[in-house]
């Protein structure tokens, strides 16, 4: 089995499934349009679909609590996306905490995105590198909400340093290998993906780290030098325990 803990809604996800043998995709909105397609693919596909939030620009974080209750209670969906370099905002922004208390409470999960990527823009929107390291805000929000689940994606691209380090500090924070084929041949010295994923396995734990396409095919999982159970782990049990989806397919 094998769970894709980063997968961005529209027809790609279906493809990625079929191509790479993909049984369970989250699907992470960034934009409103991407929330409503989140929601009606998991509605139509509940057993191939995990539907997470999306909360908006920072302006309208005031409301984030109750955005999420809303989705969560109407629409089933488990956690909420972060993407900070097109919001322009930080984890530990005080307006996001009465949400974190409702995502602790309720056991959804909160992933951030992390790392400097090359896009100038968004929807008219600058990306913006000033907030790309939000490992660094995570790690105040873990100690804040010592119960809340949390993800780090991209196992913190180019921060995967303080990302692997707040991992292992904090037994509730996770990190993701989305979007690794981009980040690896930027870092200096260039590494690799499976490199990438040894590493995060090393100092995090076996326990913290979530398969994620973006262009990581799950070969490149099994080609890391990693034990058959930990690579399972890596794969779909984590994803599983995590999500509280079945951990074999039925």
């Amino acid at each position: 089995m094998i769970i894709n803990a980063h997968e961005h809604p529209g027809v790609n996800a279906e493809k990625h499934q079929k191509q790479y043998g993909i049984d369970v995709s989250v699907l992470l909105p960034v934009g409103d349009e991407a929330q409503a397609k989140a929601v009606e693919m998991a509605s139509s596909s509940p057993s191939r679909y995990v539907p997470f939030i999306w909360v908006g620009y920072e302006d309208r974080w005031q409301a984030a609590a109750d955005t999420v209750k809303h989705h969560a209670e109407q629409f089933g969906c488990r956690g909420v996306k972060f993407q900070p370099l097109l919001q322009h905002g930080f984890p530990d922004d005080k307006r996001l905490y009465p949400m974190y208390e409702y995502c602790q409470q309720s056991s959804l999960v909160v992933l951030w995105h992390c790392g400097t990527v090359g896009f100038r823009q968004e929807f008219g929107r600058a990306h913006l590198a000033r907030y790309a390291n939000s490992a660094v805000g995570v790690d105040r929000v873990a100690a804040d909400f010592p119960q809340l689940k949390l993800i780090i994606g991209h196992l913190g691209g180019n921060f995967i340093y303080e990302a692997c380090v707040i991992a292992a500090k904090h037994e509730h924070v996770y990190l993701d290998t989305a979007y690794l084929g981009w980040y690896a041949p930027r870092m200096f010295p260039r590494t690799t993906p499976a490199a990438m994923i040894e590493h995060a396995v090393r100092v995090a734990g076996a326990d913290r780290v979530l398969y994620a396409f973006e262009g990581v095919p799950p070969a490149v999982v099994q080609q890391a030098e990693l034990d058959e159970n930990t690579k399972q782990a890596v794969l779909y049990r984590n994803a599983a325990r995590l999500l509280g989806l079945p951990a074999e397919q039925s």
